[in-house]
């Protein structure tokens, strides 16, 4: 039995979503189904259950997602669960798990997210006044950007940051 696989591409680690979004990756399934995708919120609440589907065998899977609650925060994860637990050689197959920003939660009117690097002078207050109109928006930029921001008075010069759209 050849090694089955199981992997989410997009959205990737820390992105933010919308309450409409796409899954796209790849995955081996016997009769095109290689398991689920759950977008759960923060508590554990299941927002989405999505079908993951593969044309025969193996290939790729795009698949939409629209949110079915309000999530309890701005943090999120989609988790893959696989058809088979085994990955066809004996051992236990991967489980990705995705952590994920809810948008409209993060800021209101959210519209999607840029990539900005970070140059020498630089402060989330000044960009969350360039990008968000109030420098008193900064906590949005630390949140949106968590799993690289771990103190906000401290950016660091050519860091990439993700700037949410209003």
């Amino acid at each position: 039995m050849a090694r089955r696989t199981l992997e989410l591409n997009h959205p990737t680690a820390y992105d933010i979503v919308a309450n409409d979004f796409h899954l796209c990756g790849f995955g081996t399934a016997f009769e095109g189904m290689p398991g689920r995708a759950r977008v759960l919120d923060e508590s554990g609440t299941v927002l989405a259950d999505v079908a993951l589907h593969v044309p025969g065998f193996v290939g790729e899977f795009v698949e939409s997602v629209r949110l079915q609650a309000t999530p309890s925060s701005a943090r999120g994860m989609i988790r893959i669960e696989p058809d088979d637990p085994s990955d066809g050689e004996g051992g236990p197959l991967e489980r990705p798990e995705v952590p994920i920003t809810f948008g409209l939660i993060l800021i209101p009117g959210y519209q999607g997210f840029t990539w900005y690097e970070v140059v020498p002078g630089d402060t989330l207050s000044d960009l969350a006044k360039r990008f968000l109109t109030d420098a008193d928006r900064y906590p949005i930029l630390a949140e949106a950007n968590r799993d690289s921001v771990s103190d906000p008075n401290s950016i660091l010069v050519g860091q990439q940051l993700r700037i949410p759209l209003i």
